[in-house]
């Protein structure tokens, strides 16, 4: 918003009866409200306003420069607020007058729940209300906004790891907005620095979520799982190279999706997911051939989908352990009851000169799947290059494509 006009950034209105229907839901995602400034002549300037019977749902958002308030619900809409039609989720919020109006104590409650950082500085590329070139709405290379995202549960929604509209990389607001034709867009974010950063087993754990980003360069040194509860999210065009001999006493390495542990590797044709060696240096092809094999591990799934096994006693119903691991390891139990069991999406993943001969019948492939439950998306991948299996399936409801 400029200085002079302009009110609300989101406005929701419902029905003036509460008994009506059909009554809906707003949902958005990743979106950025820049207000008028907290300075502002324009004292209207405010963030989302709920009227009459409204509910909405806002994950991922940034919330910024309001001159007045940033939220307001009121009347009816407090009661669908009540109900938990309302949501507020992995938001960023900065820089206001007020934050709820009139201090409504449900409201305040609700719009701080959710894991949403409050008078945190979302730290973007330039903020400027003239034609001057010195807006640009990326996050700085060092931006809270990079990271923290919620996973998106509707299907048809783009899953991203950052917060707000916009990436560190692109503005796909130019070419075709009247901001850009008046002149207000810059090239002004700082670019993210790269790093090489190495992934133990300790760095996430149940119940935590660990986001891989694309700028960085990540070596997976032994075996690492995604225990119950917790999940790892990486970005399109994420390189993660993985140590031969680590030094955590493992016998090589491995990534293992353990069961109740969820991946989101969800690349494109453009930027796909890369897991290769330590010794692939991709940006030359005469380093590794096809003929280089058993560098490191590959990648283990492991569900909650039946499977036809003896039935452990202490579970009442069929279970395994997993081949190519230790079977002392409790994490290695794959096979349930749920047939549409969920462990996350791999999609456009290539994986490259893994597989290890770990003894008799006892291997790691490139893509091992146990127990694999229906709700799991698994799409266009690529085994190059490897020892043993590329992909093998024990058990599961799975559908790979």
């Amino acid at each position: 918003q400029v200085n002079e006009v302009g009110d609300h950034a989101v406005e929701y209105d419902g029905s003036e009866a509460a008994d009506k229907s059909p009554q809906t839901v707003g949902r958005i995602y990743n979106g950025t409200f820049i207000g008028s400034g907290l300075n502002s002549a324009n004292t209207s300037s405010n963030g989302l306003r709920l009227r009459l019977d409204a509910a909405a749902q806002f994950w991922n958002c940034i919330w910024m420069d309001a001159t007045d308030y940033m939220f307001r619900i009121e009347d009816t809409s407090l009661d669908r607020l009540a109900a938990g039609e309302s949501a507020f989720a992995k938001n960023i919020v900065y820089n206001y007058g007020t934050y709820v109006r009139d201090n409504v104590q449900s409201v305040i409650d609700a719009f701080t729940a959710g894991g949403t950082d409050l008078d945190v500085d979302p730290d973007l590329g330039g903020i400027s209300r003239m034609p001057n070139g010195m807006l640009d709405p990326r996050p700085n290379g060092t931006s809270p906004a990079l990271t923290g995202a919620a996973i998106p549960s509707e299907d048809g929604v783009i899953r991203t790891v950052y917060r707000g509209a916009f990436d560190n990389e692109e503005n796909w607001a130019l070419g075709w907005t009247a901001l850009d034709a008046y002149g207000y867009f810059g090239d002004l974010a700082t670019p993210r620095e790269s790093n090489a950063i190495t992934i133990r087993d300790e760095d996430i754990e149940a119940g935590e979520t660990l986001t891989l980003t694309a700028n960085n360069e990540y070596l997976l040194e032994g075996f690492v799982y995604v225990e119950e509860g917790a999940t790892l999210i990486i970005e399109p065009g994420t390189v993660i190279k993985a140590i031969g001999v680590p030094a955590t006493g493992d016998q090589t390495s491995a990534l293992i999706i353990a069961r109740g542990g969820k991946i989101i590797a969800e690349g494109t044709a453009d930027a796909p997911i890369i897991f290769t060696s330590d010794l692939d240096d991709l940006t030359v092809t005469d380093d590794l051939t096809a003929l280089d094999n058993q560098t490191w591990g590959g990648i283990i799934m492991l569900g909650k989908a039946p499977i036809g096994e003896d039935v452990n006693p202490d579970l009442g119903y069929p279970t395994d352990v997993i081949e190519g691991i230790p079977s002392t390891e409790p994490r290695i139990l794959y096979g349930g009851t749920d047939p549409n069991d969920n462990s996350g999406v791999l999609k456009y993943v290539s994986i490259r000169h893994g597989g290890s001969i770990l003894g008799a019948d006892n291997e790691i492939n490139g893509l091992t799947l146990g127990g694999v439950g229906a709700g799991t998306e698994i799409d266009y991948i690529e085994v190059f290059a490897n020892k043993d299996d590329g992909i093998e399936i024990f058990g599961g409801t799975v559908t790979i494509q």
